[in-house]
């Protein structure tokens, strides 16, 4: 049987081995994936072809299609990005190829347990009341979910709060502080969720 230590440990493990593979700096140029070549393609087609004319009362507002490119670091996090100027929002997505059906049965809801502290107390944000408080202020909506094989935290805000979401997601990523108490708490949360 798992004690809380043990099981602490054993969370503080899991999440330092999926940080270093998902936040690890690429040492090595990007590759992008076949996905990306074909949007390439096709928009390139898009811009040959000749635009129809239309009279000053037919015209519309032109809005850029989505531009989606997709690349995988050669640590193999793979870097979607969709570029879409026509409203001012920017989400940011961490995805991890974890959950249930990785976890063995002793470590079962150890995934979701996870994703329920990620949002709490971290080396930026010690104070988990005046972190919250300051997302916020800035309007800045999070979440996240655990599925059987995926669990996903994601920021969303204006576009000039790009950086501080990235921020965000990068202190609650690496910097965890795993506080006892909120993970006690957590702990209980998840467990009446299982049940």
């Amino acid at each position: 049987m798992l004690t809380k230590r043990n099981l602490s440990q054993r969370l503080l493990a899991l999440f330092l081995t999926l940080a270093s593979l998902a936040l690890v700096a690429p040492t090595a140029r990007y590759e992008p994936t076949a996905h990306a070549a074909q949007a390439a393609a096709a928009q390139q087609q898009r811009a040959a072809a000749p635009a129809p004319q239309k009279s000053p009362a037919q015209a519309a507002p032109t809005f850029q299609p989505a531009q989606l490119t997709s690349r995988v670091l050669s640590n193999g996090l793979e870097v979607v990005v969709m570029e879409d100027h026509s409203v001012p929002v920017v989400t940011i997505e961490l995805a991890v190829r974890n959950g249930s059906f990785t976890e063995p049965p002793e470590l079962n809801g150890l995934s979701h347990l996870y994703e329920h502290m990620f949002f709490k107390a971290n080396r930026a944000a010690a104070n988990q009341e005046d972190y919250l408080k300051n997302i916020d202020q800035l309007g800045i909506a999070y979440n996240g979910t655990t599925r059987e094989e995926i669990v996903e935290y994601y920021y969303t805000t204006i576009s000039p709060n790009f950086a501080v979401a990235m921020r965000a997601m990068r202190d609650a990523a690496r910097y965890p502080l795993f506080d006892e108490k909120q993970f006690e708490q957590e702990r209980e949360v998840v467990i009446n969720e299982l049940q």
